[in-house]
């Protein structure tokens, strides 16, 4: 953890954790298969899951992956 001062405020940087330490991501595909953005990164299958099915009760219109590396866990539609 690395600790910085800007202008009084005191900043605290996390670094990044490794694809290792979070390998379940939830990730939003357009429909030609592109993927759009990496909606969050996950330690465990339990949180990756949950987290997949907020996003799907939230963006039901979007196609959304719960991926663990490239393997697909669950998607959104399903086809």
């Amino acid at each position: 953890m690395k600790r910085a001062n800007v202008r009084g405020f005191r900043i605290v940087r996390e670094p990044y954790a490794s694809l290792a330490e979070t390998p379940f991501t939830v990730d939003h595909f357009d429909a030609a298969g592109n993927l759009i953005a990496t909606l969050g990164s996950y330690p465990d299958l339990a949180s990756g899951r949950q987290a997949f099915n907020d996003a799907v009760r939230h963006r039901p219109q979007r196609r959304l992956f719960l991926r663990h590396g490239a393997q697909v866990v669950a998607k959104h539609p399903p086809d």
